[in-house]
């Protein structure tokens, strides 16, 4: 009769309804608790816990998403420590000449101060604050290249390049370079007819300056710098040697990281900002060309510099 079959209808759908709860249930939980723990990980990192990793694996849009996370969590831990790590280096540097520029003003009014005595403390505290205008310099610098690379407006910020003739940048150079370096000879070899480099020369020849002042400050009294720049099939090739002291294999790749000094070159009368080979990489970076250091045979570093052409 029609009441049965209405019945038999009814419990049919019932059946079916609960079947395919039951078969949709895994799936459900498989789609929810991966999200739940994405949700959980996301929450931990906002409040302020980059550590905190979801380490989920998981096939299609979720895995792909849960892989961005986590390495999303890890390059901002990265990026946060070597920021703090910056800060704190700052701090240390610039103690040092603040001390001294304290110091030297209460030793200027000395009653049995003389002339000569002023006139020396005077020049300290001039080289003090040259150090620190370096380093303000410098951090300026870094700062808008971190600007740049994390999608900042790199040509109109950065890099403002024009056609630059490495003859005229390498003759500045020395110029420089013989008055900041007394007790050491520039030996430079530039081959002729080198193409036009498009360069920010602001930023060019600071590197130029950075790498040489490098060289003088580890090298000898008396011992002499040397800067090629030749032109090869694959482009032009920057070369700047010293006698030096050298670095340690284990040390060339981190010679670029900001205030690294390998344990033979801490000595007080090396100085510097420790910013200058870790902008000078910087610079060659964003210019879409290589820095690398070298040991020398025979004893000594070379820094080369190569642009593809």
């Amino acid at each position: 009769d029609m009441s049965g079959r209405g019945r038999n209808l009814v419990l049919s759908i019932g059946v079916i309804v609960v079947v395919i709860a039951l078969m949709a249930y895994p799936l459900a939980r498989a789609i929810v608790g991966p999200i739940d723990r994405l949700t959980e990980t996301a929450t931990t990192i906002t409040k302020g816990d980059l550590s905190a990793r979801s380490e989920l694996v998981h096939k299609g849009v979720i895995g792909v998403l849960a892989t961005a996370m986590d390495r999303m969590a890890e390059q901002l831990d990265k990026r946060i420590t070597r920021e703090k790590e910056l800060l704190a280096n700052i701090s240390h540097e610039i103690r040092s000449p603040l001390a001294r520029i304290k110091v030297a003003p209460e030793l200027c009014t000395e009653d049995d101060a003389t002339d000569t005595e002023i006139k020396e403390r005077l020049s300290v505290i001039e080289g003090d604050l040259d150090e620190l205008e370096q380093l303000i310099e410098d951090v300026f610098i870094n700062t808008k290249l971190d600007f740049a690379e994390s999608g900042g407006n790199e040509n109109a910020l950065i890099l403002r390049r024009e056609l630059v003739e490495i003859e005229n940048t390498v003759s500045e150079c020395q110029k420089r370079f013989a008055a900041a370096h007394q007790n050491h000879e520039l030996i430079v070899k530039i081959e002729k007819g080198l193409p036009y480099l498009h360069v920010d020369p602001v930023l060019f020849r600071r590197v130029f300056d950075n790498l040489l002042d490098n060289a003088a400050k580890y090298s000898p009294k008396e011992q002499s710098v040397e800067l090629e720049v030749t032109q090869g099939e694959k482009g032009i090739t920057i070369e700047i040697r010293d006698r030096g002291i050298g670095i340690p294999e284990e040390d060339l790749e981190r010679v670029f990281e900001p205030f690294f000094r390998s344990d033979r070159s801490r000595t007080p009368e090396t100085g510097g900002t420790g910013l200058g080979l870790t902008l000078s990489k910087r610079i060659i970076d964003s210019h879409r060309g290589k820095l690398v250091a070298l040991n020398r045979e025979g004893g000594g570093t070379k820094f080369r510099i190569t642009f593809d052409t």
